[in-house]
């Protein structure tokens, strides 16, 4: 069967097993960061625990991409499901800060400056 989802599981609905999945893969591959300790008391240096690790990363980095490609953030909210528009901007706050169109307004800024503009 065909499923909307884009990791579905072997009946096209969620997997309800993905969070576990992830973890597991991030273990073997030695990304956890060896301090996080779950309520039962395993450690991630030797269990596949890491808070590190979580679905919603997924979602923030869709939303990341997609707004640096230029995807407007209206349209965003409507994609990620978001009733308003604060929870949309929550998602990409940090990440605005970092990307190359930002840095490239807060340059073009300056250089208004450097070039003998107005003090």
């Amino acid at each position: 069967s065909t499923s909307m989802l884009v990791f579905p599981g072997p009946t096209g609905k969620p997997n309800g097993h993905f969070l576990r999945s992830l973890k597991t893969l991030a273990f073997r591959a030695g990304l956890n960061c060896g301090e996080c300790v779950n309520k039962t008391g395993h450690s991630c240096a030797t269990t596949a625990v890491c808070a590190e690790w979580g679905l919603h990363k997924f979602r923030k980095t869709f939303a990341t991409l997609h707004n640096d490609a230029g995807v407007p953030t209206s349209t965003l909210r409507l994609w990620l499901g978001h009733s308003d528009l604060a929870t949309t901007m929550q998602y990409l706050a940090a990440a605005n800060l970092r990307s190359e169109r930002t840095r490239g307004q807060v340059n073009s800024s300056f250089a208004f400056f450097g070039a003998g503009g107005a003090a």
